[in-house]
């Protein structure tokens, strides 16, 4: 997996958008105005117009989507008006496609709450293969921390691709790891790891799902971003280094 920072940084300048890196352990949103800490606070310090862009919530500024505290990785933020309201029409028509790699870790069972594993379900695809799991999703538990997959609906579906990668024996695997690929277009919250767990692969260190205690952040990154530049038409690529 790629290299991690301790600070946000820009990964791509297009001018009137920028596409981000954010650390582990930060938010991308603030809750409320004046908020300091979050992605979206070191957005508006650095870029004039970023909070008075408007998107799905008013305190996002342009912020096009979120990651996960504990998630590192690629973030897309709109400067402008015009570039925002143009991406959020690539999101609605499946035009701005998502990319994570993780490292995954076999599990006995899922945790409480999950309904029986999809089937069929091999577990995780070997190197070069891919699966598909879908479902749609309730909020669980105590202050709806956790999500739990349910049948797909109208509204409610959500597919999480997972493609199999080679292993990186630098990294000190041990049996049961995997290391994988995951491709969104629809994304909710806690999506992959709820995904992962229900087909009994947690992700290493995600506790809320199952996953085993390990030193350090979560292990799954935002990788890749592919979508139509919105002030020129060129298909953009942007993946981070690692």
């Amino acid at each position: 997996m790629a290299l991690m920072s301790d600070n946000p940084y820009v990964v791509f300048d297009g001018g009137e958008y920028v596409v981000l890196y954010k650390p582990p352990c930060m938010h991308s949103a603030s809750l409320k105005q004046g908020e300091t800490g979050a992605l979206s606070a070191w957005c508006g310090e650095n870029f004039p117009g970023f909070l008075a862009v408007r998107g799905k919530k008013a305190v996002e500024g342009g912020l096009l989507h979120r990651l996960d505290y504990e998630t590192s990785g690629l973030v897309f933020a709109a400067l402008t008006q015009r570039v925002m309201d143009a991406m959020l029409r690539q999101q609605e028509q499946g035009l701005f496609i998502k990319e994570y790699e993780a490292v995954a870790v076999k599990a006995a069972a899922a945790p409480p709450g999950f309904p029986p594993r999809p089937v069929p379900c091999g577990g995780l695809p070997s190197e070069g293969g891919a699966v598909c799991v879908e479902s749609g999703f309730r909020f669980y538990g105590v202050g709806r921390k956790s999500v739990r997959p349910v049948p797909p609906s109208a509204g409610n579906s959500y597919k999480t691709e997972i493609i199999g990668l080679p292993p990186e024996p630098d990294l000190g695997f041990t049996k049961g790891l995997s290391r994988i690929r995951l491709r969104l277009v629809r994304g909710f919250r806690h999506q992959i790891r709820c995904h992962l767990a229900w087909i009994g692969f947690p992700i290493r260190g995600d506790a809320l799902y199952g996953g085993e205690a390990y030193p350090g952040t979560l292990a799954l990154k935002a990788v890749r971003l592919t979508f139509t530049d919105p002030l020129n038409g060129d298909s953009k690529d942007i993946a981070l280094d690692g």
